[in-house]
């Protein structure tokens, strides 16, 4: 016979043992708001562009709140800072077009695809100097990078067979020190 130590939902979940939703809060940045929006498939993107416009909205009424009682920047409402993740670059490629056209003169969207052709570091540097506010991306592509000020996280199509990788996408924010 064995005993089994008792373990912490966060050894766990680096174990790949997590399955339970207390188990994932567990893992997650407390300060940090996560939440989740079930949609139809076909209607994900028209749910999103609703979501971002409205974040967008709530950043322009705030920026213009501020002005007026400080009559100076806005530097203490962020400007939306947005990753959108996809499941595929098939998936990332299919949205490029209809993100564009609906969000066209409220966010700038690039994309951070290995087989779209853009330069990568174009396409950060853009990004980190606030020339784009919305960045498409596969979990692959962005391995590894780390992304200042963002503001919000998308995942498009949550894989519900892996926890990790939400809890790999959550961490593109709220990195130490960063909010």
């Amino acid at each position: 016979d064995t005993v089994d130590e008792p373990t912490s939902p966060k050894a766990d979940a680096l174990n790949g043992e997590l399955s339970l939703a207390t188990d994932l809060d567990s893992c997650l940045d407390k300060s940090l708001i996560h939440e989740m929006v079930v949609a139809e498939e076909n209607a994900g993107l028209l749910v999103l562009v609703r979501l971002l416009r409205e974040e967008l909205d709530r950043y322009t009424q705030n920026a213009t709140q501020t002005d007026d009682a400080d009559t100076g920047a806005n530097a203490s409402v962020p400007q939306p800072r947005v990753v959108i993740f996809f499941p595929n670059e098939d998936m990332a490629q299919a949205a490029i077009s209809p993100l564009r056209d609906a969000l066209w003169g409220r966010h700038n969207v690039g994309v951070l695809l290995p087989t779209i052709g853009f330069n990568p570091l174009t396409i950060m540097e853009q990004f980190k100097n606030s020339e784009l506010s919305v960045l498409l991306a596969t979990p692959t592509s962005v391995r590894g990078l780390d992304f200042e000020g963002l503001t919000h996280v998308y995942t498009m199509y949550l894989p519900a067979d892996d926890p990790r990788e939400y809890i790999h996408l959550a961490g593109r924010v709220g990195r130490a020190g960063q909010l």
